[in-house]
């Protein structure tokens, strides 16, 4: 299993595959990884269905397995977000074989709206599982702020506009933000 990457204010980053055992004469393939999904609304944005980019199942085959790919990315920016709807950015289940595959990571959500009605049901980032001998993907992350959350760099005072990189330093944060507990964070 390996850990979420890409960026969290900003997610564009397809999943990548998860890593085929490799053997010869039996070579299971990982499964592909989750898409990138990317919504720009400038007025009201009412989701009450499902917006889903999963990792895939890696394959079995006699002892071996592939692992499972990683979550792809949800990206929002809206004027408001309203609804009931689901986000899910999960990876994907390893291989089930005597050799294991291990949990592709889960994917990035990210949800900047000026303000939120949003009560998604079922908004979700969770590693991929597997069995008891190889390694569970890493959760990713869910972050739903207000469009004014102010992004700095390192100093403090230099802004970074919203979707752009850091230079490689540290970003500093102003506003609110929480770590992945499972749950949309507001």
């Amino acid at each position: 299993g390996g850990g979420a990457y890409g960026a969290v204010l900003a997610p564009v980053t397809m999943g990548s595959g998860g890593g085929g055992a490799g053997v010869a004469g039996s070579s299971p393939n990982g499964g592909p990884g989750g898409g990138a999904i990317r919504i720009v609304a400038t007025g009201t944005l009412p989701h009450n269905g499902t917006v889903r980019t999963n990792g895939s199942a890696g394959e079995a085959s006699g002892n071996w397995s592939g692992g499972g790919g990683a979550g792809g990315s949800i990206y929002i920016t809206a004027g408001v977000l309203a609804g009931t709807g689901n986000l899910i950015a999960n990876g994907g289940r390893g291989g089930d074989g005597n050799y294991d595959g291990g949990g592709g990571a889960a994917g990035r959500i990210a949800v900047v709206a000026t303000s939120s009605t949003f009560t998604g049901t079922t908004v979700t980032s969770t590693g991929g599982t597997t069995t008891a001998t190889a390694t569970v993907g890493a959760n990713g992350t869910i972050l739903i702020v207000p469009a004014s959350l102010a992004q700095y760099r390192a100093d403090g005072t230099t802004p970074i506009v919203h979707g752009e990189t850091s230079d490689g330093g540290n970003v500093v944060i102003k506003g609110y933000v929480a770590g992945h507990t499972g749950n949309a964070l507001r």
